[in-house]
C-alpha cells in the first residue's frame, strides 16, 4: 500500500479492518483470534441493542503482563475485565502530531478513529511508524534522482 495523501490524516492511516470481541469472550478466546489473524490488539465491544459499541481494547501485552504473568486462568476471565477501560479517540481529520500528541499524553500506543458516533478504524504506534516511513522513502529517493540527473547532465 503506498501513502497517497497530502497530510497524514488519521482517516488515511487508520485500519478500517478493526478485529473485534464481545466483553465476555474469554481471554483464550480472545488471544486464539490474535493469532489466527496475525495481530496484536483485538477491540473490545459492548452490545448496545441492534450494535455492537467499542469500549476499550486489548493487547496481546495485556494479556501476558496481565493475566499469563499473574497465573489467571486465560478460559475463565472476560476479556473486558482485562482490557482499557478509558477508550482514546481522535475524529478523522486529526493531523499525525495530533495523532502522535493525543497517544502520548494517554500513554497508549493505539488509538481509534472515531466520527460522531461512527467508528471508523484504528491506528497504532506501528501504523504511525509506517506513514513516516513512506515519507522518509521518499525523501531518500529524491538523493538518488539527484545524482542520475547530475549524471544525465555531465554525459
Amino acid at each position: 500500500m503506498e501513502l497517497e495523501t497530502k497530510s497524514l490524516r488519521a482517516i488515511d492511516i487508520c485500519r478500517t479492518d478493526m478485529v473485534t470481541a464481545n466483553e465476555g469472550t474469554s481471554l483464550y478466546d480472545v488471544a486464539k483470534l490474535m493469532r489466527h489473524n496475525h495481530i496484536g490488539d483485538v477491540v473490545i465491544t459492548r452490545s448496545d441493542k441492534a450494535k455492537e459499541i467499542p469500549i476499550g481494547i486489548l493487547t496481546d501485552r495485556d494479556i501476558v503482563v496481565h493475566g499469563i504473568a499473574c497465573d489467571i486462568a486465560l478460559d475463565e476471565v472476560a476479556a473486558g475485565d482485562l482490557s482499557t477501560q478509558d477508550l482514546v479517540t481522535v475524529e478523522p481529520d486529526a493531523d499525525i502530531v495530533d495523532i502522535v500528541r493525543t497517544m502520548n499524553a494517554h500513554a497508549v500506543r493505539r488509538i481509534i478513529v472515531s466520527g460522531g458516533s461512527a467508528y471508523n478504524g484504528i491506528i497504532s504506534f506501528d501504523d504511525i511508524l509506517w506513514a513516516l516511513s513512506q515519507i522518509v522513502s521518499n525523501l531518500s529517493a529524491v538523493t538518488e534522482r539527484q545524482i542520475q540527473r547530475e549524471i544525465r547532465a555531465e554525459a
